[in-house]
């Protein structure tokens, strides 16, 4: 009853003082302080980018903090690994703890983490009176660059002025690959022994983490780190080396590599302990085109009963797609076709021209028709049951610009957009907007050739399958360049998108300096 009455009295006391002051006041007893970053990518573009060791980072977020006192404000940022799981520690599984690396609003820091990882980004902004506080995941794939010796960008197999050698591109917008440019990477690490003859192929396997480098003279298999030759095609990369060389296509997948040398698919097993020799050709009838696919088992929640073959081939000569299987000696045969479907992925009509495995899984195949006009075949052999459904699109191409001069051909699995390059211009055709035209999205001057394109692959980063490479070459200046685009991967025309998160603004960008690049391909740091 005390505390009640001296409450009361307190309570009368201040209304009594609020009557007698006169003063001219607005009083709103409902606010709270509210703590917000706020922050949008394309303002922060050093936090985007990979981050060299040794490399000084400096950002300042902007903090609001409404009907609070700043002063009373701590800040944290720190790192944590990209992939965030428990670890065992004694007899329980325990969370590591972030690594702090600034305690200042204004990020300062001198990088200084583990190369070939990857990190996630956050700041913790903290009163210290109130207790209230805010984080904000700033990056959520923060790659640190392997040293220089293990390179890892855009690798450009050239040659120039007789001369073949790789050049390696590191793109801004690609978030993954740094920002430096390596000149004869090869020949650097190999004076004595520079590549000869003309090149043809260049490959990395993620299975046994090597490359495969083919010109028309020799084939090696090559180290990533120095560039070292671990074997050669007549010693250590065959158990019997094929007599004919005509490397056509690599592939690196189910932990497996498979190669087509003169329509002949060789394999070579991983999980075999200490096999790194590809066998002998898998028999079958008839000459594959150079076509392997890309994606073939679902191992996230697969459909039940789906097809589990371990690759995809095209056999030309039988106009069949047909699938192989885990360890087998020849290839099998999809059902037969339901009769409703769009076309018979057991006997194909016409020649094919290009292809791939795109949007997610399916494999869309340009074909020559005997009447010389061209057609779109689209199946899908990934994470489906074989129903004798497995067709999804058949489209007649007429309407495609320049597609009978075309040379160069690239799709990726971001979406459903083809991409090729015909002379001095690179056009773009997706077969799920309903067009029935393609879009130029490139032009050259007056004697540039398109010579290959790449598309950076999908993966857990923004820039997955929207970051594609032009190589083009001018015979008359000789000199090569390399077009860098941000494309939309589902209608194939140029987007400013997540380029802007790390500065780039411009759409798309040269870099000059290049060779006659007849082949490209991606090896991030973490491959």
């Amino acid at each position: 009853m005390k505390n009640k009455i001296i409450c009361l009295i307190a309570l009368i006391s201040f209304f009594h003082s609020c009557m007698k002051d006169k003063g001219n006041y607005t009083y709103n007893f409902d606010l709270e302080p509210e703590l917000t970053i706020d922050t949008l990518p394309g303002q922060m573009p050093e936090l985007y980018k990979t981050w060299d060791v040794g490399a000084k980072i400096t950002y300042e977020p902007k903090v609001e903090y409404k009907n609070g006192n700043e002063k009373n404000l701590t800040y944290t940022w720190f790192v944590m690994n990209y992939v965030y799981r428990q670890e065992q520690v004694g007899n329980s599984l325990q969370y590591p703890a972030p690594d702090t690396i600034c305690t200042t609003k204004k990020l300062d820091y001198l990088v200084d983490l583990t190369p070939g990882n990857q990190y996630q980004l956050h700041l913790t902004v903290r009163d210290t009176v109130t207790g209230i506080s805010v984080s904000k995941q700033f990056s959520s794939f923060l790659p640190i660059p392997l040293p220089d010796d293990n390179y890892s960008g855009l690798f450009c197999l050239y040659v120039k002025d007789g001369k073949t050698d790789i050049d390696v591109l590191q793109s801004p917008r690609a978030m993954i690959l740094g920002s430096n440019i390596y000149r004869n990477v090869y020949s650097k690490s190999n004076p004595t022994a520079p590549l000869t003859g003309k090149p043809v192929m260049l490959e990395y396997s993620y299975t046994g983490r090597w490359f495969y480098i083919f010109t028309e003279n020799q084939g090696l298999r090559v180290a990533p780190t120095g560039l070292q030759v671990m074997d050669t095609w007549e010693n250590g990369m065959f158990y019997n080396a094929p007599t004919t060389y005509k490397p056509q296509r690599f592939m690196s997948l189910n932990n497996t590599d498979f190669l087509i040398n003169n329509g002949k698919l060789h394999v070579l097993y991983a999980s075999i302990a200490g096999d790194r020799k590809f066998a002998n050709p898998i028999i079958e009838s008839g000459e594959l085109s150079p076509f392997l696919s890309s994606s073939t088992i679902n191992t996230y929640r697969p459909v039940t009963g789906a097809i589990s073959a371990y690759q995809i081939v095209f056999n030309k000569t039988k106009g069949a797609f047909q699938p192989f299987y885990n360890k087998g000696v020849n290839f099998g045969q999809f059902n037969s076709p339901a009769p409703d479907v769009l076309f018979n992925v057991n006997k194909v009509e016409g020649n094919p021209v290009y292809i791939n495995t795109v949007n997610g899984g399916e494999t869309a195949a340009i074909m020559k028709l005997n009447n010389g006009k061209y057609m779109l075949n689209v199946a899908r052999f990934y994470d489906v049951v074989d129903d004798g459904k497995l067709t999804r699109y058949y489209k007649p191409l007429d309407g495609l610009q320049d597609l009978a001069n075309a040379k160069v051909f690239e799709s990726g699995l971001g979406g459903p957009a083809i991409f090729y390059g015909a002379g001095n211009k690179v056009y773009s055709y997706s077969y799920t907007t309903g067009q029935t035209t393609s879009n130029l999205i490139w032009e050259g001057e007056a004697g540039d050739e398109v010579t290959c394109m790449k598309i950076l692959p999908t993966g857990g980063y923004p820039s997955g399958g929207r970051v594609l490479w032009i190589a083009v070459w001018n015979e008359a200046k000789n000199e090569g360049k390399i077009i860098d685009c941000e494309i939309n991967p589902v209608s194939g025309l140029l987007e400013l998108q997540v380029s802007a998160w790390v500065g780039v603004m411009e759409n798309p960008t040269v870099t000059t300096g290049f060779g006659k690049v007849t082949q490209m391909m991606i090896k991030t740091m973490y491959d």
